[in-house]
């Protein structure tokens, strides 16, 4: 018997899976490495952003930031989910070519208050110290964030909603750097590349099927 689905069905079911998709992704390029892992140099920000491990909470709300929520047709929505995917698979190859591992051993858990300990542990745990360069974090943040402007921007400007989500991205962006989960030029190299994947996959003015 065939499904059928509304246009929120739709997107997301298919939203779903495509974060399925990105994070099983994600898992084996952080899992099986080609090549040994490089360190980088930290550089003088990385030396002056001190570690704020209570700070992961807001590293963790990344993880709300859905990048097919903000589109009301289903062409622009599924541009959208695409370039999702291509920004997830691109990254991928790079952890691949150029493993970059992150020095956590210089900042331990001691100290920390028991529940953000747990969670903090667990999530060192599941996500090993490489994948670093560019921040998948940072991109799909920014790539998302540009394309919530632009859907804004198009259906009714909020210099409000803008501004407070600009202010959470730009949270979640610092916590990389205060949770040493990333060096800043991680950050730097994916914010760029999901400003590009943006520019890239922008959605169509023409309208479409809701």
């Amino acid at each position: 018997m065939a499904l059928h689905l509304t246009g929120l069905q739709q997107k997301w079911a298919s939203g779903l899976l495509a974060f399925g998709a990105a994070a099983g992704l994600y898992a084996l390029t952080n899992r099986f490495l080609w090549h040994e892992p490089r360190l980088l140099q930290l550089t003088f920000i990385d030396h002056t952003i001190p570690f704020l491990p209570s700070s992961i909470w807001i590293y963790m709300s990344a993880f709300l930031f859905l990048p097919w929520m903000y589109h009301r047709t289903l062409t622009e929505y599924r541009r959208n989910l695409l370039g999702f995917m291509g920004l997830v698979a691109f990254s991928a190859a790079i952890f691949l070519i150029y493993p970059v591992r992150f020095p956590r051993e210089l900042y331990p858990l001691e100290g920390v208050p028991s529940f953000t300990h747990s969670v903090f542990s667990w999530l060192r745990g599941v996500d090993a110290p490489v994948n670093c360069m560019p921040s998948l974090h940072a991109s799909v943040i920014a790539y998302v964030f540009f394309n919530y402007v632009h859907s804004q921007k198009r259906i009714e400007f909020s210099f409000l909603k803008i501004s407070g989500y600009g202010l959470w991205t730009a949270l979640i962006l610092l916590s990389t750097l205060t949770t040493k989960q990333h060096y800043v030029f991680d950050i730097l190299a994916g914010a760029l590349l999901g400003y590009g994947f943006f520019r890239l996959f922008v959605p169509s003015p023409s309208p479409g099927n809701t």
